[in-house]
């Protein structure tokens, strides 16, 4: 049952095609297929994305041969899938979520071994998408029909199909009422394609091979075995040369050698030209003060940083050249991956205010546990943690087989001004055909909500009992530093704005998508990150337990009006008509949207809330430079949105009421319930 594809990600590794991700999703074929691999091309593409990216090409590149064997058992199959999990997060939220499209369908892990005809792909075809990282700034695609596509019109076998060839398979783009089809097309003109001998080498022993050229656009990628640092070297000019010498000279000699480096340093470029050189020597470069000082002098005015090579260095070095650097003011992304930094050094350099960007990427070095203290101030990048929510995400009788026990909750959040929850209210059609749940003025008494209690045969598509509920997601278990809050809620809004309708299963994954998804990097520097493990692994199934709210903690409360209404002409056409029969139509605004607010216990104040839209809450918590360069990309993406509005009614605290109790002076608790909870009197 369904229109079930499958997509892969290859690369070329130390000259030899490899598959480093593969998805199953069960529901993918025609514009959706093109939507989800333009989505995911500029997630792979964006600029934000790039140093984690690449630190795992890198990581391929020096993986032994062992892991690229496909194992027989299929339990260890599984076992061996998740090598590059930020790769993975990627493919995950660019096939399975869209904020502009209003867009979540779940997708299951395969392992990476798994040859393109092997998913489960035997009744409804609708082929595969490749996507190819080599070099990600230049990601490739293609799409594949290797069966026989249950399409329109038959497409060449086994060979790479561009978007709109694979598009045309499905529909007739001449047709006028195609036209944003043609606008979609569009988009991919200027996105180079596979080859075929990329997919012949990826998949030598399995690939049939096809008698036909490859479609048009497909180009060959060079033989890329490494990651330079320094692509565009100087011609072999005499300045050049004689620069080179005294650069090798500098580096064998340190700094010690004053009239070397004095001799050295007319020239402007000298220390980029060190940089490089250390680089190139970063293996076997021995520690020493002079060393030390060369590396800082080069890399002090770097944006990035990256110690990740230099292993002849103690980790102590390490820390203090990292310390030393971010002191500067240039330095906002560091990788440490390798590196078992102390967890006082870890705390100093996650929680320095200029750091955007931290990576600790590998199975060595810092542990998941020391770094739930360290209150990171920047997105981190952590082999565990990005593994972490993706451990159950498996196929079939595999994934119910052997579901682990729930994962301890790891605790991110600062301890002042910390989003630790996102609560959504939903209310049914059943609350506006109920005389009792209005006040005199027209407005929802949401004091006087109950439980509805009809017969479930009677009850409203959408709510078990058609009563108003709420959801409490904690956000705490990945770093939320304020612009992936501020970003996540952004993306949260649009997409639930968009939706035709949502329930248990999607909200989970979808907050968990929206906030891991961040923005692209020519808006608002915030590129992908970890998924929640509370909110991805929840499934629908899963409780999940959401405490109180402290002092200095804060809430995200988003409120559905209209929960049950697919969109406005459902409302029009189905729910206005029954108001209007009731008498009440003129004091309803009959209009489906989201509206949400910040709220955090009120200081002095027993069971109160303060309640922020994002400008008073960006004044509470960020200095001047960041609040205005949120503010204004706050009010350029959302809210000039008339479906997304601030809910800024005196009833808020009637609605908190119903979601917490006062526990003690200046805190509220938990309603101890977990999950989803009825908003009974």
């Amino acid at each position: 049952m369904g229109q079930r594809h499958q997509l892969f990600v290859i690369a070329r590794i130390n000259g030899k095609y490899r598959t480093l991700a593969a998805l199953h999703h069960q529901w993918l074929y025609g514009h959706t297929a093109l939507r989800r691999c333009l989505g995911t091309l500029k997630i792979l593409q964006d600029g934000e994305n790039r140093l984690p990216l690449e630190e795992e090409l890198k990581m391929a590149s020096k993986s032994e041969d062992l892991i690229w064997k496909s194992p027989e058992d299929r339990n260890q199959r599984n076992e061996a899938t998740i090598h590059f999990p930020f790769l993975m997060t990627c493919l995950i939220i660019g096939s399975s979520f869209s904020v502009e499209d209003g867009y979540f369908h779940g997708v299951h892990i395969e392992p990476f071994h798994m040859a393109y005809n092997q998913g489960d792909n035997n009744n409804d075809v609708t082929g595969i998408t490749v996507f190819d990282i080599s070099r990600p700034e230049k990601t490739r695609y293609c799409f594949v029909d290797y069966y026989g596509m249950e399409s329109e019109r038959p497409v060449q076998l086994m060979t790479p199909l561009s978007a709109q060839t694979y598009l045309e398979a499905y529909y007739m783009l001449d047709d006028a009422k195609h036209v944003d089809l043609v606008k979609l097309v569009e988009q991919f003109k200027d996105r180079a394609l596979i080859d075929v001998d990329a997919l012949e080498d990826t998949w030598p022993d399995q690939w049939q091979e096809s008698e036909i050229e490859n479609d048009q656009g497909a180009q060959s990628e060079p033989d890329i075995s490494k990651l330079s640092l320094c692509e565009n070297k100087d011609p072999s000019t005499l300045r050049s040369r004689t620069l080179d010498q005294l650069v090798q000279a500098v580096v064998n000699g340190g700094e010690n050698d004053s009239q070397i480096l004095s001799d050295a340093e007319l020239f402007t470029d000298l220390y980029p030209k060190v940089r490089e050189k250390l680089y190139e020597q970063a293996g076997t470069l021995e520690s020493s003060p002079a060393v030390l000082d060369l590396l800082f002098n080069s890399l002090k005015t770097s944006e990035y940083v990256d110690l990740s090579p230099f292993t002849r260095l103690s980790t102590a070095e390490i820390s203090s050249l990292g310390i030393r650097l971010l002191g500067t003011g240039y330095v906002k992304s560091m990788n440490l991956s390798g590196w078992n930094i102390a967890d006082h050094d870890l705390r100093t350099i996650l929680g320095h205010q200029r750091i955007h960007k931290v990576l600790l990427m590998g199975d060595d070095g810092v542990s998941l546990s020391s770094l739930t203290s360290s209150k990171p101030k920047g997105d981190l990048y952590h082999h565990e943690l990005l593994k972490r929510p993706l451990l159950d995400n498996r196929t079939g009788e595999e994934f119910y087989a052997r579901c682990q026990p729930p994962l301890p909750l790891i605790d991110f959040s600062a301890p002042e001004n910390a989003v630790v929850q996102l609560v959504w209210v939903r209310l049914s059609e059943y609350v506006y055909l109920n005389e009792a749940c209005f006040r005199s003025d027209g407005g929802i008494a949401w004091s006087k909500l109950g439980p509805d209690t009809r017969e479930p045969r009677q009850m409203s598509r959408g709510s078990d009992r058609g009563e108003p509920k709420y959801y409490k997601l904690p956000l705490v278990d990945v770093p939320m530093p304020l612009t992936r809050v501020i970003t996540g809620l952004s993306n949260v809004l649009q997409w639930m704005s968009k939706l035709d309708s949502v329930g248990t299963w999607e909200i989970h994954k979808g907050v968990a998508s929206a906030f891991a998804l961040g923005v692209p990097s020519d808006t608002l520097s915030c590129g992908v990150g970890p998924l929640s493990t509370e909110l991805y692994l929840n499934n629908g199934t899963r409780e999940i337990q959401s405490q109180g709210l402290e002092p200095g903690q804060w809430a995200i409360v988003l409120i559905n009006d209209f929960y049950d209404s697919m969109d406005q002409s459902w409302i029009d056409e189905r729910i206005k008509p029954k108001i209007e029969k009731a008498g009440r139509s003129s004091k309803i605004v009959m209009k489906k949207q989201v509206r949400y607010a910040l709220v955090g216990p009120a200081k002095n104040s027993k069971g109160h809330f303060e309640v922020a839209d994002v400008s008073k809450y960006l004044q509470m918590t960020s200095n001047e430079a960041v609040r205005h360069q949120l503010n204004e990309w706050w009010k350029k993406q959302v809210a000039t949105q008339d479906d997304v509005q601030f809910y800024d009614e005196e009833d808020i605290q009637d609605i908190l009421a119903k979601i917490y109790e006062p526990t003690a002076e200046g805190s509220v608790g938990s309603d101890g319930h977990a999950g989803e909870s009825s908003m009974s009197s």
